[in-house]
């Protein structure tokens, strides 16, 4: 009753009845601690997608490592059951596996030939090679190491292979220093040591590698070189020497009966599917128990020798005190052995049938093994099964989730597409109605420059007939100021010939002397009153000429014309690399102001597109009349930039610009026209580009500039 309670608690512990989820773990090194983790690098890390339990693969799954594949059952964490390991060159694993080794295991070639077998644990010998115990690489352990002759060293050498060249032996170095040292192994020195004919390769850790590395460096080597490692051929007797063997298998042992004792047991792991160890062993004794009743008979008999001793000593001594009693004493004596006698028969009898039930029990116990582990099978059939149609319903989900998340992905992305083509629509229409804009605007710019042509030719006739008339006017005044002054000169010169004759005269000198010379001085206030202008007329015989005063010059006001001018420059490239830039200018005498549009657009060699677009302002300063030559720079104040991803699709797009132009253009006037001619040079900055077509917003985070040269051509009018 005993061993069937132990029996049935075992089996109840065996198959819990859990619920399994399915995921995606990866096995790294996080902190220092080998683990499972729901984030991984599939490059670096071994990947598991199946059931979990307890954050641990369990159940049925897929693991995957650059190495190669398993598929099959993993048993927390550790590869335990059916299952087959695909490598990367092509060859293959089949079978059973118990805690990450090989149990029952058949090894193909990448042609389906098998190479080698497992059978319970041991690997059959192939000619030439020694047994090699098979480490998986999901087993975090140390490897089993024999050391030959090790000394205290702080590191030892570990010997791997050898190989009869020294170029077999570096190419399996460099191999392996390639494809294994990494993160997981942390840093592993490898040395070439001749031994005999041979040239073995050794290898030392470095002084931060951990026992968990270790023992992923040694398990990757067993896994990827299968057969290869510790094939020494020639071991070396150094110090810190250490070879790695295989391990010792475990001895299988059924129901036996040897010396007197009954040894039934299950020892090792039972198929079950699940990866649970089973160990059981019932050792009944039935030796031990007959000698128990040996000793118990022999006891027995001593009890009855002494009662019998006793019974002589007595009976010799009541021979002599009661001869009468000797006979009954006698008789008591012999009944006291036959009783013994009969107790040790019985004790005999007994231990017989302890021996027969011990043989009868274990005989149960077997059978209810064996009855256990049937159980134990066909329920684990099931759980297999279950775990099946689970993963076949696993994989239903799993499709049809991939195929919604395709059809979300090709959703997002025609609506991202529509959303462009919306936004490339608007920006068209926008440019559109920009371009319309500035049309209208160099319409208008153009009509109100010939206004002011008009106005200012209108205002500088009226000016110049106002001057004309002013100017006839001054002539006129002139010729008859001229005429008059003339005429008067004429008349004092004749006045001053009479005055001349009168004075020669001397009757008329003398009537003249005595009227000018009065004693008193008489004031004449008004000549015509008194007489003395006529007096002197007809005295003098000169008359009084009035000599009209001369008229004042009027002032003429100058008015002064200023040039005004109106400017058109164009500039295009075109190739793989188009790039377009218009100006349009106002110039105020050497002065000019002006706008500048201008784009550009690109195809990188990976097939990035980049269109850039930006507006400048320019200052400009022309000298010379007929042959002008005019300087300018521009300032970069807006734009805005657009970079389409060739590999994703994704645009860029930003309105962070920034930038300057220097220009220089020779031109020639003709009747107010001018043609001008000449080079434009920009450089341009864009930062801050952002994804507008996907679901989150991503950021280029590096810039793009833009420099160059253009040649330019345009137009000109001066009124």
């Amino acid at each position: 009753m005993k061993h069937l309670l132990i029996l049935l608690s075992l089996l109840i512990l065996t198959f819990p009845l859990v619920a399994q989820e399915t995921g995606v773990l990866y096995f790294k090194k996080v902190n220092g601690k080998f683990g499972w983790f729901e984030s991984g690098n599939d490059k670096k890390h071994w990947k598991y997608i199946g059931e979990i339990k307890k954050g641990k693969p369990n159940g049925t799954g897929v693991l995957s490592h650059t190495f190669g594949k398993y598929s099959g059952e993993v048993n927390n964490g550790i590869v335990h059951g059916q299952g087959t390991y695909t490598y990367k060159s092509g060859r293959k694993r089949v079978g059973e596996f118990r805690k990450g080794k090989p149990w029952n295991v058949k090894s193909y070639d990448k042609n389906g030939k098998i190479e080698t077998e497992w059978v319970k644990g041991i690997k059959l010998k192939e000619e030439g090679l020694p047994a090699v115990a098979q480490m998986a690489p999901l087993e975090i352990e140390a490897p089993t190491q024999v050391a030959m002759k090790q000394e205290e060293e702080k590191v030892p050498r570990y010997g791997l292979v050898a190989y009869n060249t020294e170029d077999e032996a570096q190419k399996i170095v460099d191999e392996m220093q390639k494809k294994f040292v990494g993160d997981t192994t942390g840093t592993w020195y490898f040395t070439i040591v001749k031994v005999g004919k041979l040239y073995q390769v050794q290898t030392q850790y470095g002084v931060n590698v951990t026992e968990e590395q270790k023992a992923f460096f040694f398990n990757i080597l067993n896994f990827e070189y299968d057969g290869q490692m510790g094939n020494m051929k020639a071991v070396t007797k150094e110090k810190g020497f250490v070879q790695i063997f295989p391990a010792k298998p475990k001895t299988k042992r059924k129901a036996e009966m040897e010396d007197g004792h009954i040894t039934l047991g299950v020892e090792g792991e039972v198929d079950l599917g699940v990866g649970v160890e089973l160990d059981l062993e019932v050792d009944i004794n039935a030796a031990q128990i007959a000698k128990d009743a040996e000793d118990a008979l022999y006891l027995a008999h001593e009890e009855a020798e002494k009662a019998a001793k006793l019974a002589e000593e007595e009976a010799q001594r009541l021979l002599k005190e009661h001869a009468a009693e000797i006979a009954v004493a006698k008789a008591a004596a012999e009944e006291e052995e036959r009783i013994a006698a009969e107790t040790a028969q019985k004790l005999l009898q007994e231990a017989e049938q302890v021996k027969r039930l011990a043989a009868q029990e274990a005989q149960r116990v077997a059978e209810a093994t064996a009855a256990a582990r049937r159980a134990a099978e066909e329920k684990a059939r099931q759980i297999a099964v279950g775990a099946t149609i689970k993963a076949a319903a696993a994989k239903r989900l799993a499709a049809q989730e991939a195929q919604r998340v395709a059809e979300a992905a090709a959703a997002a992305r025609r609506a991202a597409e529509e959303k462009a083509r919306q936004i490339a629509a608007e920006a068209t229409r926008k440019a559109a109605a920009a371009k319309r804009l500035a049309a209208q605007e160099a319409q208008r710019v153009a009509e109100a420059a010939a206004a002011a042509r008009r106005a200012a030719e209108e205002k500088a006739r009226q000016i110049a007939a106002e001057a004309t008339r002013k100017a006839a006017a001054a002539k006129r005044a002139a010729e008859e100021a001229a005429k008059k002054k003339a005429e008067q000169t004429k008349k004092v010169a004749e006045a001053a010939k009479k005055s001349a004759a009168a004075r020669s005269d001397p009757s008329r000198f003398k009537a003249m002397e005595n009227i000018v010379q009065f004693e008193t001085p008489v004031e004449i206030e008004e000549e015509k009153d008194l007489g003395l202008v006529s007096f002197v007329e007809d005295f003098t015989g000169v008359e009084k000429v009035e000599i009209p005063p001369i008229e004042e010059e009027k002032e003429v006001t100058e008015y002064k014309s200023y040039k005004m001018g109106v400017r058109v420059i164009l500039g295009n490239t075109s190739g793989k690399a188009s790039t377009s830039n218009s100006s349009l200018s106002l110039i105020w005498e050497n002065y000019g102001l002006g706008f500048n549009q201008m784009s550009f657009k690109t195809t990188s060699s990976k097939n990035n597109v980049y269109e850039m677009k930006n507006s400048s302002l320019d200052l400009s300063y022309t000298i010379g009349e007929d042959w002008i030559l005019t300087a300018g720079a521009g300032y970069v104040y807006g734009g805005n930039g657009v970079i389409t991803s060739g590999s994703t699709a994704i645009k860029y797009e930003t309105e962070s610009v920034s930038g300057f132009g220097l220009f220089g253009l020779l031109g020639m006037v003709w009747e107010g026209l001018e043609g001008l001619i000449g080079v434009r040079y920009y450089s341009t900055n864009y930062t801050d580009f952002n994804s507008t077509n996907t679901s989150e917003v991503l950021s280029l985070g590096i810039p793009y500039s833009k420099s160059g040269a253009q040649l330019i051509f345009g137009l000109g009018y001066n009124f």
